[in-house]
């Protein structure tokens, strides 16, 4: 069996880029633009690509905007940024461990059956059916914003307990 990343077609193109951007709410416009500055990787931008893809598809009537439920591991450094309502990234004086802290919140929100072992994946590669519960919309600590704008800050980090690109894949695949 393929894994999901193999098997989505997660290209936007031609008249579906116009219409996603316009139908984009601002905020979702101008974090986009700031989670792709200065990270310069493939994979980065199709993980941006499909959570700008998310998010204009929640804006459409009957989506409900609902948070988190599990936030007692979420890193302090998240919440303060998104109080600051600025889109510059944080200092992070100890990028490593904020990446541990990062992949405990990763763990703590996932379902009881995938919380095992240093990424919470399982052992089937098919991630997508268990991440439909992380699916939270909207500007806000307790939204997917708050994951992806999170995980955005460890990218430059060495000698995690998991790789960036590991957790980008990881990422997309539930989106």
């Amino acid at each position: 069996r393929k894994r999901p990343a193999e098997t989505v077609n997660t290209e936007i193109s031609g008249k579906r880029v116009r219409k996603a951007t316009q139908d984009a709410p601002e905020w979702v416009k101008q974090y986009k633009t700031y989670l792709l500055e200065n990270i310069e990787d493939e994979q980065w931008a199709r993980c941006i690509d499909l959570w700008f893809k998310f998010e204009v598809e929640c804006q459409k009537p009957g989506t409900g905007n609902t948070r988190f439920s599990s936030l007692s591991k979420r890193p302090v450094t998240i919440v303060k940024w998104f109080k600051s309502k600025s889109l510059v990234d944080p200092k992070v004086p100890d990028v490593g461990q904020y990446a541990s802290e990062w992949i405990e919140w990763w763990k703590e929100v996932q379902p009881k059956e995938r919380r095992e072992g240093p990424w919470a994946t399982g052992e089937s590669g098919n991630t997508t059916p268990s991440f439909e519960w992380m699916k939270k919309p909207g500007n806000s600590p307790g939204g997917l914003i708050a994951m992806v704008v999170g995980l955005r800050w460890w990218a430059k980090a060495e000698n995690t307990e998991v790789g960036w690109g590991e957790a980008v894949a990881t990422l997309s695949a539930c989106l």
